[in-house]
């Protein structure tokens, strides 16, 4: 039989094949995952690797990419493969500041809170009898193997793959527990509660529900959890097929509901949401950013691993960076190309429009900037303000007229919010309003651990909100095309 020899920084193994198998197949098959990001469609490059022997020939989309596709190269004889060692996220955040309230917990000692996020999962252990968070553990979402997106996740479950996206899921969330547990020394089943909310693709794939609803117009989800799904594990309340338990979360943490004061809160990530709080009411809409912020669709993209670039400046009229743990470069994340692109556009080397006057940007080694980059960029900045330029105009609210615009999400707590006013990302007019409440979703799944009148306040959130549907909205259509300038709004 065919032998792949396989290479991961300091460790070998070897896999015995039979036929023809794709690359990337293989290797989730024996316990090597590779991201995925465009669904294995070889349009991204991201599984690209450093791959020989017997190989199928080069494809178009390879010869493009510039290498073999761990997507696109099928295995016809003995080959050898060098794997990129798995870098831990660094910058995840792990959770945020709990507001202040009146603790009446569930029973136990011990509770979980996990947030399954699309590209990342958080969790915390919680001490029920004092609110004490008493360790973090945080990864990537595994999922990311077939798909950076929900909609490619979807797409990969009605074409057979919703067994293997629930074990990830099911998996994380176990391995998550187990670290939890390890660092404060305690068995697993000492955990007495356990909140898991996400977005509501996510819970329909941990749950194993049939995401079909959610495929196609009028994209409206045949069931919005708010339930236990045993005696000591809920799920919350999602608000629409877009708009996700996380966000029900993220409106508890924020506490905005308690006041008379009209706010917005916004989560920007490869599912951008955004609520309007209004005399009163709610108003949500979901709006399809890309993983362009999370480090996909970029060519020399990462998440927020070692090494990522963070932050970009001018220092002595040239470009200077800091990377995560400030060791060489091997990447750009979200935060650091929204630096660059404003730091560009002082540097005039960037204008309004998206133009580069070079064909390339280079920042370090073979990590550089290019035009279709900041296209990505552009869509993906649009994609959000046009939501809430849009639910704003809708309601009837006027962007003066807001008091606090909440900023959630482990990506919103790193960026610098004039450059992200500066290229369009949020309003200028609400910088100074701007609170940054990190991972709100994992807060309020821990309030829900701490005060049992939390879960029946978000389950009401349903009945108490409207949905803004963007898909099909001309006002939508005509906000995204107006903000595709990189300039304040």
């Amino acid at each position: 039989m065919p032998i792949l020899k396989i290479t991961q920084g300091q460790k070998s193994s070897e896999i015995l094949f039979d036929g023809t198998p794709v690359l990337s197949s293989l290797l989730r098959e024996h316990g090597f995952p590779i991201d995925l990001p465009c669904g294995g469609r070889g349009i991204c490059g991201k599984c690209r690797v450093e791959a020989s022997g017997c190989l199928s020939p080069l494809t178009a989309k390879e010869t493009a990419a510039g290498g073999r596709l761990a997507c696109q190269t099928h295995l016809l004889g003995d080959a050898r493969v060098n794997l990129i060692s798995k870098q831990l996220m660094e910058n995840i955040a792990a959770s945020g500041e709990l507001p202040s309230f009146l603790i009446n917990p569930l029973q136990g000692r011990y509770g979980m809170a996990v947030d399954i996020g699309t590209t990342t999962l958080a969790a915390t252990l919680i001490d029920l009898t004092n609110g004490q968070v008493l360790a973090t553990a945080t990864e990537e979402n595994a999922q990311r193997m077939i798909a950076a997106d929900v909609i490619g996740r979807i797409e990969g479950a009605l074409d057979g793959q919703s067994n293997l996206l629930q074990d990830l899921a099911a998996k994380a969330v176990d391995d998550l527990r187990g670290r939890l547990c390890s660092q404060v020394k305690i068995p697993t089943d000492a955990i007495d509660q356990t909140i898991i909310t996400g977005n509501t693709t996510m819970l329909y794939l941990y749950t194993g529900r049939n995401p079909e609803p959610l495929s196609h117009a009028p994209f409206q989800a045949d069931f919005l959890f708010g339930h236990w799904v045993s005696p000591n594990m809920y799920l919350p309340q999602c608000l629409s097929a877009f708009v996700g338990a996380d966000i029900t979360c993220a409106i508890l943490a924020s506490q905005m509901c308690i006041h008379e004061e009209t706010a917005l809160l916004v989560d920007i990530g490869t599912n951008g949401e955004v609520v309007l709080w209004h005399e009163g009411k709610l108003y949500v809409c979901a709006t399809a950013a890309g993983p362009a912020f999370e480090g996909s669709g970029l060519e020399h993209g990462c998440s927020s691993v070692a090494g990522a670039i963070d932050g970009v400046w001018v220092q002595d009229g040239s470009l200077a960076f800091s990377t995560i743990s400030a060791v060489p470069a091997m990447g750009i994340c979200g935060s650091g190309i929204i630096d660059l692109l404003q730091t560009l556009l002082k540097l005039q080397q960037l204008d309004e429009t998206g133009l580069l006057f070079t064909e390339r940007i280079q920042l370090e080694g073979q990590i550089y900037l290019t035009q279709k980059d900041v296209r990505n960029v552009q869509l993906a900045k649009s994609a959000i303000m046009a939501g809430i330029l849009t639910l704003c105009q809708t309601v009837g609210v006027d962007l003066s007229d807001v008091a606090v615009l909440y900023l959630a999400g482990g990506f919103g707590k790193h960026i610098n919010l004039q450059n992200a006013a500066g290229i369009g990302l949020i309003p200028q007019a609400l910088v100074d309003r701007t609170k940054v409440i990190g991972n709100a979703s994992l807060v309020g799944a821990q309030m829900l651990l701490l005060q049992k009148n939390f879960l029946k306040e978000t389950e009401n959130y349903l009945q108490n909100s409207q949905v803004v549907t963007l898909s099909s909205n001309p006002l939508f259509s005509e906000n995204y095309i107006n903000s595709m300038m990189l300039e304040p709004v």
